[in-house]
């Protein structure tokens, strides 16, 4: 849940920033100099606490992974119900890996993807090995190599 929140506030960051929002925290950005009123996409310090966010994000993603798999593999609704926000998670962070431009819009995951993903993961549920590798090819496939999940079998 939590790396599907910090995905979704890094997702619509420009946009809550139009509308006098910002839900990254203050006691993050203010030591850099940046402030959401003055936001030109041109400050390395929020660049910098940009990338660290994403890996927040994807550090939240990787927990909720885990979970996943420790979960018995006889619950597969309950797998599926809880890999499908991850794996899109993933899929949405890969255009949002470096900082939004003002006038950028929100990443969207293409709705043919979502149905891909969600069939990946029912082919794939039954068999333990190819489950636990799901993850980490979708970190591969999407460029995000730099947090692979352990793949161990519950």
């Amino acid at each position: 849940g939590q790396g599907l929140q910090m995905v979704n506030i890094l997702r619509d960051f420009q946009g809550d920033l139009s509308m006098g929002r910002c839900y990254l925290p203050k006691e993050k950005w203010a030591p850099t100099g940046w402030t959401p009123q003055h936001n030109n996409g041109d400050n390395p310090a929020f660049n910098s606490l940009w990338k660290d966010h994403i890996k927040l994000a994807m550090d939240c993603l990787n927990d909720g992974w885990t979970y996943t798999q420790a979960l018995p593999s006889s619950w597969i609704r309950v797998r599926l119900s809880c890999s499908w926000p991850i794996l899109l998670g993933i899929r949405t962070l890969q255009p949002l890996a470096n900082p939004p431009l003002p006038q950028s819009k929100p990443a969207k995951v293409p709705r043919s993807e979502v149905y891909e993903i969600m069939l990946r993961t029912i082919v794939s549920s039954p068999f333990p090995s190819v489950w636990n590798g799901l993850y980490n090819r979708f970190l591969e496939q999407y460029q995000l190599p730099e947090h692979k999940a352990e793949t161990s079998s519950p």
